[in-house]
Parts: C-alpha cells; structure tokens; sequence
C-alpha cells in the first residue's frame, strides 16, 4: 500500500468525534502500529498545528516528537510541488482572497506537497465541494494535482484489519 499521510483536521475530527482516546482507544493504538509498519504518517507542520493546543490529542503528539510519525518537507522534490501548489491556489479566480491566505496559513499546502512528492494518499474529512469559493479545500486541491483522498474510514476499509479488533 503507499502511504497515508494524516492531515491535521482529520487527527482533530477523530478525537473530538467518532474516536475520542476516551471511546476507541485500539484507533489510535492501530495508527502507531500502521505508522510502525510504514504505512501512515505527517508532516512535522501537522506536528505543529497538533502541538499548538492542551488536550490529549496534543499530548499524544507530543509523545511522538522526533519519531518517524512526522516527516520532513525540506527536500526539493516538496518544496517543488509546494511552489505549484501555491502558484495554482494564488491563480485561482475561483477561491476568495481570505480563503487563499488562510489555506496558505496552514499545513494543508505541505501535506500535499508531501504527497505529491512521495505518491501519498491524504485522509482527510474534508469533502469534495467544487462550488465552495470561501475555502481551499484539500480534496479540490489534490483532485488537480492527482493526488488521492480518503477519509478515515475509508483507509480503515483499505488495510482490512478492522483496528485489529
């Protein structure tokens, strides 16, 4: 399988949702063992957003500093698509002024980046919505540079295992 690389709202999404550390904590301990094998990780600027907050989820990031969950995004290859896919946002007449600089303001642009330069699928929550003008969305977004999306389902689906359970 080529890897999944989690996005920072999806890590948000499932611990305040539908896999709180609280209710489902095999989610989680499955996401270590997946990243152990290679087959899911981030991007240090996810790391970041993470880190940011005082609650589990930042804890359990915090926990995972220097470990190989957070990958680098210095290599030309990212930074290459990290430019293409700032000049295509920028370009776009489609997307208002404010949801350009927010989407510059986050990790979004470097986790697909990331993907892009290393055949990665994105999970994110976010759907797919061509019409949306007031925010970039990672699914429009990785839909022009070919990159795929899942949500957390999805990839769950993917690997079978049914969080080892």
């Amino acid at each position: 399988m080529v890897c999944s690389i989690f996005m920072c709202g999806e890590y948000i999404e499932a611990s305040n949702r539908y896999y709180g550390f609280d209710i489902v904590p095999a989610f989680w301990t499955w996401l270590d063992q997946k990243q152990q094998a290679g087959d899911i990780a981030s991007i240090k600027y996810v790391y970041d957003e993470l880190t940011r907050g005082d609650d589990a989820l930042s804890d359990w990031a915090k926990t995972r500093k220097g470990s190989n969950w957070w990958l680098d995004v210095s290599d030309t290859d990212v930074q290459n698509a990290y430019k293409e896919i700032i000049a295509w946002v920028m370009a776009s007449t489609h997307f208002t002024q404010a949801a350009k600089d927010q989407f510059l303001a986050e990790a979004d642009p470097w986790l697909i980046a990331k993907a892009t330069a290393i055949d990665a699928i994105i999970v994110t929550h976010e759907g797919f919505d061509p019409n949306r003008k007031n925010k970039v969305t990672i699914p429009i977004v990785c839909q022009h540079f070919g990159v795929k999306c899942l949500d957390t389902f999805d990839l769950i689906r993917s690997f079978g295992d049914m969080l080892g359970l």
